[in-house]
């Protein structure tokens, strides 16, 4: 066995990624070769495509630009029409009825402020835009027709795709692990056998994806589940309706009135949730005895000094438990590696031999590595 596989999470990124990278390449070359797809010709194709995309992207742009300018031409139409009455009416309110050369002038400006912007919308925005939406809409299509064309010479190579692709890159890159072609009968009896795999009996959940093989010579199956649960959902909703009375006044008259009202409901009924859980089952006899657990920390989230600080306080509470687990005749001690310990959490494991037979420094070092880097992906899984 390499030490690369030993040290995983760096080796993902000086080896593993790159070998990936590149026997990708190999497959999809030998893929282009066997579809026989004129790859010259597709590249026309393709640029051709790109640049009548990026002429539809442009005349959107230009389109959008209108219309937003038209929107505030429309705010200034309402706003000119608006600041005009309310001088009038603050105007007569006053008391100063006497019109005067300076109230027709803001009058008149105002009503020429809305025309112009009523003439520039009608005469300019509306017209441009209207050629704009003729103009993208044959671009539209032009481009739409320039990429069936690519995707029509691609069909070949698209064909050429299987699933066990990805499989047998995993195997070349890493030869360690190996993948069963299908989820036999047999590796689960393995698994449930050696390593207590119970069978999904839960009548809430669906395995919607599934994959097995070996690492190292210990089995694997990494399974996919779609969970429903039960929830409500409270609908709500607004009817307006309208009726009319007779009413008589004083002088006996009678009038008809008119009436409306906005009527309000709601109801909360039982509705389906859904979610999906992906699970790595891994079988390995190397400590039988053990149970543990970690729920994910993030700790690739955490700053040099919120690291140190929560470490300090973690290794405090970890040291009481140990201290009363001796007096209580438990086995449960602490870790040399306070760092581990505390990231890791795994405080209520049951078989500290085991659990260190496990956890060498090499592994506590790896372990570190993987949850504190933010790449991939951090400490944002479970391990039980």
């Amino acid at each position: 066995m390499s030490d690369t596989i030993l040290e995983f999470a760096q080796s993902y990124h000086t080896v593993y990624k790159d070998k990936f990278n590149e026997n990708a390449t190999k497959l999809f070359d030998s893929l282009v070769t066997a579809s026989g797809v004129n790859v010259l010709e597709n590249k026309k194709s393709a640029n051709e495509y790109r640049t009548a995309q990026k002429a539809v992207d442009d005349l959107t742009k230009k389109a959008k630009g209108l219309k937003t300018g038209r929107g505030f031409a429309i705010f200034g139409i309402v706003a000119a029409f608006i600041a005009m009455i309310l001088y009038c009416v603050l105007k007569f309110d006053s008391g100063q009825a006497d019109f005067e050369l300076i109230d027709a002038v803001v009058i008149l400006g105002c009503i020429a402020v809305a025309v112009g912007l009523i003439l520039l919308v009608v005469l300019h925005i509306n017209k441009k835009l209207s050629h704009l939406n003729e103009l993208l809409a044959e671009k539209t299509a032009h481009a739409r027709k320039l990429y069936e064309i690519c995707m029509n010479q691609l069909a070949p190579l698209f064909d050429q795709f299987k699933v066990q692709h990805t499989f047998e890159l995993c195997q070349q890159t890493l030869p360690e692990i190996t993948f069963d072609k299908n989820f036999s009968v047999g590796r689960f009896y393995q698994l449930h056998r050696n390593y207590g795999l119970q069978e999904n009996l839960a009548d809430n959940e669906s395995t919607i994806g599934i994959f097995s093989g070996e690492i190292l010579g210990n089995p694997f199956v990494e399974e996919r589940r779609l969970i429903q649960s039960m929830g409500t959902q409270t609908y709500t909703g607004s009817i307006v309706i309208h009726w009319t009375s007779i009413q008589r006044d004083s002088k006996g008259h009678t009038r008809t009135v008119h009436h409306s009202q906005t009527l309000h409901a709601s109801v909360t009924k039982p509705k389906p949730y859904y979610h999906q859980k992906t699970t790595l089952i891994y079988g390995n006899d190397a400590a039988p005895d053990l149970s543990f657990s970690h729920e994910p920390t993030h700790a690739e989230k955490w700053s040099k000094s919120e690291l140190e600080r929560k470490v300090r306080k973690g290794a405090r509470k970890i040291e009481k438990m140990a201290e009363k687990s001796l007096l209580n005749g438990g086995t449960f001690t602490e870790f040399g590696n306070e760092e581990f310990d505390v990231i890791f959490n795994a405080t209520e494991r049951d078989h500290e031999v085991q659990f260190r037979l496990l956890f060498t420094p090499l592994a506590q070092e790896n372990l570190l590595d993987l949850r504190k880097n933010p790449k991939p992906y951090g400490d944002d899984f479970y391990f039980v």
